[in-house]
């Protein structure tokens, strides 16, 4: 069973590429061209995102050696390396909606600004009451707040000394979708964090590859026939990579650059749609052709690219460090 702390590099170039076709996604012009199809599967990366968050969350945990009496510490760590993030972004859009910004390509929009609408946005369950997000992809986040908060209930079990009942925490996971209507709870998106959960076993609790088989086939069944069968082919594809694809050597994640990119793989997927949108909705007054839509796409892609590592460095990155002193308070 490895314990050791280290870097998984095959995660971050599935985060960078994740982000790249959720940004894809956003910035499709649907002309029916052959590159305008592919970007229309980019809102799939969302589900890449889940089934790492499956896998990673639970070694973070077990590297902590977490127990039910470090729940506060480890959610304030949490909290304090995710959501200065994410507020200063819908604090961003929310000035955007006040005032209008013609370069960001934002109308004034009073009346979209509600008290309500904002406290359910920033505790981040506007689904639940019918509010609109500021920014598309905040519903990601709601359903991550919930897997963690579920996670570390249950995460005792996942790392109980039987085998048998680490498995049947899985099992649940796999097989919630099939027991609720699909909507945005975390019980809709369990199977793909569990596809993450059951490569964790596989990793760091000595799982047979028979059983880790057999408990990607039930997840896999759990979202493929309650919810997404493209989401679950994703994950499950996600899933085996991380379990199977041997780690890219440390030398060519340095030349690539794999390890930043993917530190800014967050920032880049909650600002993309503010800065790099901006390019898109000045485009509207060209063809609706890949000729002129793909330049644009590109363009955009590297403007929020830029302020993603703007961001990076004053906002996240900071705050990063604050709760790895948390963590390491902690042990």
């Amino acid at each position: 069973m490895s314990q050791e702390k280290t870097r998984f590099f095959n995660l971050d170039v599935l985060r960078v590429l994740a982000a790249l076709g959720v940004c894809f996604y956003h910035f499709n012009w649907y002309d029916r061209s052959a590159l305008s199809e592919l970007f229309a599967f980019g809102y799939l990366g969302v589900n890449v995102f889940f089934c790492i968050s499956g896998y990673i969350t639970p070694l973070v945990l077990m590297w902590s050696n977490f127990s039910y009496r470090d729940t506060g510490r480890f959610l304030l760590s949490r909290l304090f390396r995710l959501y200065p993030a994410f507020a200063i972004i819908a604090l961003i859009e929310i000035i955007f909606y006040a005032c209008g910004n013609p370069v960001f390509g934002y109308g004034q929009h009073l009346e979209d600004i509600t008290w309500s609408r904002t406290l359910a946005n920033y505790l981040l369950y506007a689904d639940f009451v019918g509010e609109a997000w500021y920014v598309p992809v905040f519903w990601t986040l709601g359903v991550e707040a919930q897997f963690v908060v579920a996670l570390l209930v249950c995460y005792p079990l996942l790392a109980h000394r039987k085998s048998t009942v680490r498995v049947l925490v899985v099992l649940v996971w796999a097989l919630a979708p099939l027991c609720v209507d699909k909507g945005a709870t975390i019980l809709s998106y369990g199977a793909l964090y569990a596809m993450g959960m059951a490569v964790f076993l596989k990793m760091h609790r000595s799982l047979p590859a028979w059983l880790f088989v057999g408990l990607l086939a039930c997840a896999f069944y759990g979202h493929y026939a309650a919810v997404s069968s493209r989401a679950a082919w994703t994950a499950m594809a996600t899933a085996l990579m991380v379990a199977y694809v041997p780690q890219m050597s440390a030398s060519w994640a340095q030349w690539l650059k794999i390890g930043y990119l993917g530190k800014l793989s967050y920032s880049f997927f909650l600002m993309h749609i503010t800065f790099g949108g901006a390019v898109m909705s000045h485009l509207k007054y060209f063809p609706p052709t890949w000729p002129y839509q793909l330049p644009g796409a590109v363009l955009a892609t590297l403007l929020a690219g830029f302020a993603s590592a703007l961001f990076y460095r004053w906002v996240e990155s900071p705050f990063h460090d604050y709760a790895r002193k948390m963590k390491a308070q902690s042990v």
